[in-house]
């Protein structure tokens, strides 16, 4: 790999490292862990979803989801109803509270991203987008570019193959590489 390209990439790793911590820190100071925000987007997105379909959506565990939703209903930050149809199925609502921490956790978010782009014309904004654009194009292919809830489910999926073929196991996870 050429030298320029191994600079450009160590950049944007630096800036996605960057841009994790400074997110980290934003949810905490708004009162949430940063798994939280995503799920709570989700629900807010998708009033009366099960938590099955945040899982099956992000492509966390259920018992993951499971987990946070838990911890979500007992601070207060949504609820759960049983569905009338399907009395093994909770629907989940955001509350008051929930719909607060995720306003105050996206506008700390927002804030990162001021502070990111400081000095920044909206010319070169637009370039910036625009070189992104390509590369996403680009390592896409002929596919369609996923959304982010779809992204994450991919990135989940294939850090929980990662995890599993690093656990002292007798099977070959050469079949689960991409």
């Amino acid at each position: 790999m050429p030298s320029e390209y191994r600079d450009v990439v160590g950049r944007m790793l630096q800036v996605d490292i960057l841009r994790r911590i400074c997110l980290q820190k934003a949810a905490s100071e708004s009162g949430l862990y940063f798994g939280q925000l995503p799920i709570l987007q989700f629900i807010s997105e998708h009033p009366g979803c099960t938590q099955k379909e945040i899982a099956d959506r992000t492509g966390v565990t259920s018992a993951s989801i499971a987990l946070s939703t838990k911890r979500m209903q007992k601070a207060g930050l949504l609820t759960k109803t049983i569905d009338a149809q399907d009395l093994r199925c909770n629907r989940l609502e955001l509350t008051e509270t929930g719909v607060e921490y995720m306003r105050k956790c996206v506008r700390k978010f927002e804030e990162v991203d001021r502070i990111s782009f400081r000095g920044f014309s909206n010319e070169e904004l637009e370039t910036l987008t625009g070189l992104l654009d390509k590369i996403l194009e680009n390592m896409a292919g002929d596919s369609r570019l996923p959304d982010r809830f779809e992204l994450f489910r991919i990135a989940n999926r294939l850090d929980a193959q990662k995890n599993r073929c690093l656990e002292p196991e007798e099977n070959d996870c050469t079949e689960d590489r991409v």
